[in-house]
């Protein structure tokens, strides 16, 4: 059974990535103020897919979600990426479903 989204935002691929991507694409995340990363799938909403240089609001589900308990707030920007070096995008959350993660 697919779990819920932990939150919605807003993403933009910038243009570095040369193919779209598709909803259920798995890119790296990087929070701002937090070391390491984490996966995300982006599950895009009204688009089945998005290209470089186009913006879409996606339901992201990561990875590891207890390792950013009460850390993430609505307008929090981050970047994702496909290797720790090779950034595609920026993102910001718009709305954060999975509460456990919610800063107090």
């Amino acid at each position: 059974m697919a779990r819920e989204p932990d939150f919605i935002a807003t993403v933009n691929y910038n243009g570095v990535r040369k193919k779209p991507a598709s909803s259920g694409y798995r890119p790296l995340i990087r929070f701002e103020g937090r070391e390491g990363l984490t996966s995300g799938q982006q599950i895009f909403i009204g688009v089945d897919c998005v290209y470089p240089g186009e913006t879409a609001d996606a339901e992201i589900i990561i990875l590891s979600p207890q390792m950013f308990t009460n850390y993430l707030y609505e307008g929090m920007p981050f970047d994702f990426m496909e290797s720790p070096r090779h950034p595609i995008g920026t993102g910001t959350i718009t709305r954060i479903i999975n509460n456990e993660l919610k800063r107090k």
